[in-house]
Formats: structure tokens, C-alpha cells, sequence
């Protein structure tokens, strides 16, 4: 299916639409998780993205069971993604206790002295999930992120974007999204952020544009990923802790997986441990990257002799 931006934007925008509606029946969480599954599959937006996500997969060399398999468990995870985009907002300390594995105290220690915390995570499902249930275990959460209207389809789904983030913030015990609009406000924004003692998210996976290729860029299956790395570099220089970590769902169930880095090594070598992290997860846990839509497109890595990579 060749892709057309606008057909997937009106695709998005008719399936939020029903999964909104979905929401107002409140059915239990596991029939509503199937529903829109069931109907992401035949009619939901991420069919247009099917094939170029299957070669980005197989260019990884991750592909290593049935991709029909493999392609439903992503579309089911897409599909609980929607229906959360209107539960976050309701999520409280009973739901959290019941559903939600983390060890909440080891990021608490990582964090003492009252400093803050940078946490490096993915585009996957669950990212925003993710911000939610680190609000919820008590931590003061604030999010980089690019402006609303920066998405390709803002026209047609802008409406349910600023309701998910409206959804989020409430969990974030005070903090919220950091909508960058320039590099100076990125960088201002992330040393308040940090100096304030919260846990900021950063998502550091997806390419910035087109850049030369350095030998310092980090590698994912052989390829060369040109991403921003600012977030990185400043939390290194202010002297605070830098975690890696995303969220896994198992039925209505979720589990929240982190590891600190070092953050005293040359940033290149902790931006790579970034993804090293992330070829982890996919190696039992291939679908839940987002980035396998562009993977392809992006340069094979040359074996550079001496490379801090090599």
C-alpha cells in the first residue's frame, strides 16, 4: 500500500473517533483492549504502515517468527494505546497497585539528595504510559517534546493529540509537556527541569533530519542513526543520573523496565548504550519500536577500524 499521509491522518482520526465511544460504554479494560485490536487490524491507521514496518524489521534482522504473529501483537498494542489515550486521565493509586510492575525505590535511590533524573526512553506504544505510570509512583514528571502542530496529521487528529496530553499532565504531579520550539528553549527548559529535582523524559531514537554521517552516531542493527543528543549532553554536564528504560504490556498489565547508565562516559558511548538497551527489548520483543517505519532509509554503518563503536 503506498503511503498517503492525508488517507492515514482521516484513518487515525475515524478510529480514535470509535475508540472514543468505546470509552464511554465503559467496558472492562481487557474486552476494550480486544475491540480495538480486533478492528485496528482490519481498518485501523497502522495498515498503511505495514510494509515499510515489516522491512524495517527485517533490515534489523529482527524477524525471526511469523510476521502475521508478530504484526498482530503490534497492531493490539497500538490498539491499547488508543483506548489509554482516554483512561490515562483515570488511572489512580488502586488501579496503579493493582496493575503496574516497577521498582519505584531503586529509581528513588538513583534520585536521592533531591536531584533530578534523566530518563531516556523510545517512541513505542506505551511511552506516553509510560510518563503516566512514573507520575503515579510518585515522581514529578516533565516531558521534551515537539510542538503539537509539528505532526504531519495535527489537521486531522490534532484534537484527540492535545486531549492526550491534557489525559497525561494530570498524573504528573505538577510537571508537563516541554514543547521545544527552539534549541535555546530546549536547553533552558531541560536545566530547570533538572535542576528542579523531576524526572524529565527525553525521546532520543528518531532521527533529526538529514545530518553527515559521524562516527560518534550510534548503531542499531548495523545502521547509523543521526539523532539529537543535546538531552544527553546536558544532563551529563549538570551532574545528574541518567536512566534508560521503557513499558512492556502483558493483557491489562504493565511493567515498567529501566537501567541506569553511566553517565560519566563520553556521551557518545552512553547515547549508544541508549540503544543497546533498546536491541535488548526488541530481541524478545521485536514489535515494540516504532522507529522500524523509517529504519530502512537509514545508512549502513561502515566497520571504521578503531571506531568507538566498532
Amino acid at each position: 500500500m503506498t503511503f498517503d499521509v492525508r488517507a492515514f491522518g482521516r484513518d487515525y482520526r475515524r478510529f480514535l473517533r470509535l475508540i472514543l465511544v468505546v470509552s464511554h460504554l465503559h467496558l472492562p479494560t481487557a474486552m476494550a483492549y480486544k475491540f480495538a485490536g480486533l478492528v485496528g487490524e482490519r481498518l485501523g491507521p497502522l495498515r498503511w504502515q505495514k510494509g515499510s514496518y515489516r522491512d524495517g524489521i527485517e533490515a534489523g534482522g529482527y524477524l525471526t517468527e511469523a510476521w502475521p504473529r508478530l504484526w498482530r501483537r503490534k497492531v493490539q498494542d497500538h490498539g491499547a494505546f488508543c483506548v489509554n489515550a482516554f483512561a490515562h486521565q483515570h488511572w489512580d493509586q488502586t488501579w496503579f497497585q493493582a496493575h503496574v510492575t516497577m521498582d519505584a525505590t531503586g529509581l528513588q535511590r538513583i534520585m536521592a539528595e533531591g536531584r533530578g533524573c534523566l530518563f531516556l526512553t523510545y517512541h513505542h506504544a506505551f511511552h506516553h504510559t509510560l510518563f503516566c505510570l512514573l507520575g503515579l509512583a510518585g515522581f514529578t514528571v516533565n516531558v521534551l517534546a515537539a510542538p503539537e502542530e509539528s505532526s504531519v496529521i495535527f489537521e486531522e487528529v490534532g484534537h484527540f493529540i492535545r486531549r492526550l496530553h491534557q489525559g497525561c499532565i494530570r498524573q504528573f504531579n505538577g510537571g508537563k509537556y516541554l514543547f521545544i520550539s527552539s534549541a535555546r528553549h530546549a536547553v533552558r527548559m531541560t536545566e530547570e527541569a533538572l535542576a528542579a529535582g523531576t524526572v524529565l523524559c527525553s525521546l532520543n531514537d528518531v532521527p533529526s533530519g538529514p545530518q553527515p554521517v559521524e562516527k560518534d552516531f550510534p548503531r542499531l542493527a548495523g545502521r547509523l542513526l543521526p539523532v539529537p543528543s543535546g538531552s544527553i549532553r546536558l544532563a551529563q554536564r549538570l551532574g545528574v543520573p541518567i536512566v534508560v528504560g521503557g513499558v512492556l504490556r502483558d493483557g491489562v498489565s504493565y511493567r515498567l523496565v529501566y537501567r541506569q547508565l553511566d553517565a560519566t562516559l563520553p556521551y557518545p558511548l552512553v547515547l549508544q548504550a541508549y540503544f543497546d538497551y533498546l536491541s535488548e527489548i526488541l530481541k524478545g520483543c521485536p514489535e515494540f519500536w516504532d522507529g522500524w517505519d523509517s529504519f530502512p532509509c537509514l545508512g549502513k554503518a561502515p566497520a571504521t577500524e578503531g571506531s568507538i563503536h566498532a
